[in-house]
């Protein structure tokens, strides 16, 4: 947001970027698919991409090309350096390690609460989520976690195939949790590789470390690894507003601003374009909209999926299983990207169990008509302003 408010501004404003982390480790890493240059010229720090994709059931394994697609992983700390060092070389950017203790607004506009002093501003972009406190009111909405921990691993013998990246295998899986692991190779000898579920709690760290031994056991034999680098995360997959819109000039943004695709909670496009679109409505307008919630043909989908994943969690391995199972994959990820044509939506709704689908359509529509009686949703214990 900061470098896009850059671009489109000038170098006459003033940016302040706060945040409590130093932002100077590699705590996460990015991965998504496109055909397109990336935004602010980002291409130059993908570390990786795969032109195939894996996916793997106990039944089948399937391999496939995604052209004109690519898969594409962005390290975290290559994303900071990068960004910090265009906003550093451009006058009027500063930079703050400090938590926000409160945000407001009054008639002197929009402030932040920075160490017990007030810090003031034409416009607050306001990414945090507390995501440790976010709690669903029975019957209201549905919400998970996509959690997940991950390994970095070099082998002591070549195993991986650099050109090919697993997105989902259920395999290995014999828990009967909704999870699957996740492996991205660098090389014939290292590779990222992730246990992920999507469940209403998240895991002891034993449990992901386990399973991720017994899938390295159990894929590559007694096989010498040693651990580079370790990751961690939780996702919200949910259909809840999580936009606050009580402030005139206080927008929330990323997850906050609901930039998150509910049923697959992958959001590094869906932010960059978020950014750019209200960095454009602000220099053309002199306003911004708040984060909407779309109300179209794909917010469904994502209501019947988190359904499913929420009440019969047993069945999303076979959801997923017939997803995979005959589609081309380009097509899939175009469908999890919102990009496909409806015909293509037949021929891949075709595939699925489609009772499961017709269950929670009517499950669906009568929580909504519920819903509309109250709209209390999410509660959470930080406020802001």
């Amino acid at each position: 947001m900061a470098y896009q408010l850059r671009l489109q501004c000038g170098p006459e404003v003033k940016i302040l970027v706060v945040d409590r982390d130093a932002k100077d480790q590699n705590d996460r890493t990015w991965a998504f698919w496109s055909k397109n240059p990336l935004p602010l010229g980002l291409d130059q720090i993908v570390q990786h991409r795969w032109s195939k994709l894996h996916f793997g059931a106990p039944e089948w394994n399937r391999t496939m090309s995604i052209d004109p697609l690519k898969y594409q992983l962005i390290n975290g700390s290559d994303y900071y350096t990068y960004l910090k060092r265009q906003l550093k070389q451009l006058p009027n950017t500063h930079f703050l390690q400090a938590e926000i203790t409160r945000l407001g607004e009054d008639d002197q506009g929009p402030w932040a609460e920075i160490g017990g002093d007030l810090y003031r501003s034409d416009w607050i972009f306001d990414s945090r989520v507390s995501t440790t406190e976010l709690s669903l009111d029975e019957d209201s909405s549905y919400f998970l976690w996509q959690h997940f921990r991950g390994w970095r691993v070099k082998l002591d013998r070549p195993c991986f195939d650099p050109n090919i990246a697993t997105l989902m295998d259920f395999s290995e899986n014999q828990t009967g949790e909704p999870s699957f692991f996740y492996c991205l190779p660098f090389s014939a000898t290292e590779a990222l590789i992730e246990y992920t579920a999507f469940t209403t709690d998240i895991w002891k760290k034993e449990v992901y470390e386990h399973q991720m031994v017994n899938y390295l056991r159990q894929r590559f034999g007694h096989v010498g690894y040693s651990i580079l680098e370790e990751e961690e995360g939780k996702i919200p997959m949910t259909d809840i507003d999580l936009t606050n819109r009580n402030f005139r000039r206080i927008r929330s943004i990323g997850t906050a601003g609901n930039a998150v695709k509910p049923t697959t909670g992958y959001a590094f496009l869906r932010i960059q374009e978020q950014v750019s679109a209200m960095t454009e409505e602000l220099v053309s307008t002199g306003d911004i909209s708040h984060a909407t919630l779309p109300n179209d043909r794909w917010r469904w989908y994502d209501h019947l999926l988190l359904y499913l994943l929420q009440y019969h969690p047993h069945r999303s391995r076979e959801i997923f299983v017939s997803l995979f199972e005959n589609q081309p994959f380009e097509r899939i990820l175009r469908f999890l990207d919102e990009d496909s044509k409806w015909w293509e939506e037949v021929l891949i709704f075709k595939d699925l169990p489609i009772a499961w689908f017709v269950e929670a359509a009517w499950k669906h529509s009568i929580r909504s008509r519920i819903s509309w009686k109250g709209q209390p949703i999410l509660r959470k214990k930080t406020h802001y302003g």
